[in-house]
């Protein structure tokens, strides 16, 4: 029998031997055994009631979700991720399509409420980052012609020093954007998008470095 069984019957013979035990007096007990089994699994004793009922424990395994998350960011990465075919950003106005000299801008528009778009299971560091960034703008390629509902987050991430959304277009500047050029652009925000929430999530779930 394991060490980790033994301190588990130990601790559950020590409360049944004060004689008052109740149900509730086992449950360090059973959190501590829980955890015990891996360094990324935490249990919480009757967590806040949830559309599944008001269960006795709520068990999470931190490195099942890390593998959840990272599965996700290589699927943006890659653009095979189907959120991508939800891209948000419009291109509205018809004309040349022509990146032209100058250009791209940033015309900043609105602010709405990117808090809304994170999931609820997340914690409020993930929900109030997005809300931080809730400045929603355009990105114009020639004077008449842009992209809209590009949050302002997405437009400032950089990879490897360069601003992502700035990069790809400046790259194209003299050049028709042919309709598989708008869609790609549309999902690249897409995937920025997500990637800032899910970076978010896996600081949560992270909460200190280096990983133990």
């Amino acid at each position: 029998m394991s060490d980790l069984m033994v301190d588990y019957l130990k601790a559950l013979e020590s409360e049944a031997a004060s004689g008052v035990a109740t149900e509730h007096s086992y449950r360090p007990a059973l959190k501590s055994l829980i955890e015990g089994l891996d360094k990324g699994i935490a249990a919480v004793n009757e967590p806040k009631r949830s559309e599944c009922g008001a269960p006795d424990y709520l068990v999470s395994n931190r490195n099942l979700t890390l593998v959840k998350l990272g599965g996700e960011l290589s699927a943006l990465h890659l653009m095979e991720s189907l959120a991508l075919n939800k891209a948000s950003t419009a291109f509205p106005v018809a004309g040349d399509n022509v990146v032209a000299k100058g250009f791209p801008k940033i015309v900043v528009g609105e602010v709405r409420d990117l808090a809304s778009r994170v999931p609820k299971a997340c914690t409020p560091r993930s929900r109030s980052a997005a809300t931080e960034e809730g400045q929603i703008g355009r990105v114009q390629i020639n004077p008449t012609q842009y992209f809209d509902g590009v949050p302002s987050n997405v437009r400032n991430f950089t990879v490897g020093g360069y601003q992502v959304c700035d990069k790809w277009l400046k790259d194209r500047r003299g050049r028709e954007l042919t309709h598989d050029d708008l869609q790609h652009y549309k999902k690249i925000v897409a995937a920025l998008g997500r990637t800032i929430e899910l970076m978010s999530q896996v600081d949560d779930t992270i909460l200190k470095w280096p990983v133990d």
